[in-house]
């Protein structure tokens, strides 16, 4: 028997004075549920025999919670690599790395600026009176999607950087709290954490933009991914998902016993979490 197809409707909420896009999928579902999408679009899943309005009665029930949401998408969305019309990082526009004031300018440049076989673009950081300028520069000719594809890539392949570079740099510490913890937890039985060889040798560090999560540990593999956007906070911030992700090496779940875990690996961590969801001051 085939099933009845979902339907869907689209509209907008008015929440603080601000209309909020949304969407209603009627479906084969029980209650209602509520997703807040990274571009602040609202998907609510309704049972199909529920009241044509449910979904703005269950909206209305449930402001606090679009307030915190969004609020959080914002925060997540602000300060880094800001994007211009062309979707290349914003000419001119002031952004904040680990606290520090940065500013992309573009630049056309003559063909000698750039080594044979080079790239359309090419970063060059600079110190300025308050912080730093990325200057951009872009070779003659460059124009249109080529253009915007290049700024986007050596400005991408910077924040990389910076962020590699701060994970290295915090590396040898959280090498030595682990080394430390590990005989307090492991019974005398060396072989109790098959994954740990990876706190002090992970196979691969990947860094990307993710939309849900700080970062991931795959523990089997010995992979860890931190998101780029781990830049906009506080290094504290990266420090405390660089324990979280390096702590599953041990423990796989979040379980009592992964959270006893990260007491003994860094006592404040509880407050660091905060802070990075926005719960906390900042």
């Amino acid at each position: 028997m085939t099933a009845a197809k979902e339907s869907k409707t689209e509209g907008v909420y008015l929440l603080d004075g601000k209309a909020i896009p949304y969407v209603v999928c009627r479906k084969a579902v029980k209650n209602l549920n509520l997703r807040v999408h990274t571009d602040g679009t609202l998907y609510i899943s309704v049972p199909k025999r529920a009241a044509k309005d449910a979904h703005l009665a269950f909206l209305s029930r449930h402001e606090d919670f679009l307030r915190r949401a969004l609020a959080k998408i914002s925060r997540n969305n602000e300060n880094l690599l800001p994007l211009a019309a062309d979707g290349c990082p914003a000419d001119g526009v002031e952004f904040f790395i680990y606290g520090i004031k940065y500013r992309i300018c573009r630049h056309r440049a003559e063909d000698t600026l750039f080594p044979p076989f080079c790239s359309s673009a090419e970063l060059r950081e600079h110190p300025a009176d308050d912080g730093f300028v990325w200057n951009v520069y872009l070779k003659k000719g460059v124009d249109g999607t080529v253009a915007a594809e290049a700024v986007a890539r050596v400005v991408y392949a910077k924040a990389v950087a910076v962020l590699e570079g701060k994970i290295r740099t915090l590396m040898p510490s959280l090498q030595r709290r682990f080394e430390m913890v590990l005989p307090m937890i492991s019974d005398g039985n060396p072989t109790k954490f098959p994954y740990s060889r990876f706190i002090f040798s992970p196979k691969e560090i990947r860094i990307k933009q993710m939309t849900s999560r700080w970062g991931s540990c795959a523990a089997s593999r010995g992979v860890v991914t931190f998101n780029l956007k781990l830049l906009c906070a506080p290094e504290i911030c990266t420090q405390y998902v660089m324990y979280h992700e390096f702590a599953h090496f041990l423990v796989q779940d979040h379980s009592s016993a992964f959270h006893a875990l990260m007491s003994l690996l860094m006592p404040e961590y509880r407050a660091v979490r905060a802070m990075l969801n926005g719960k906390g001051n900042n």
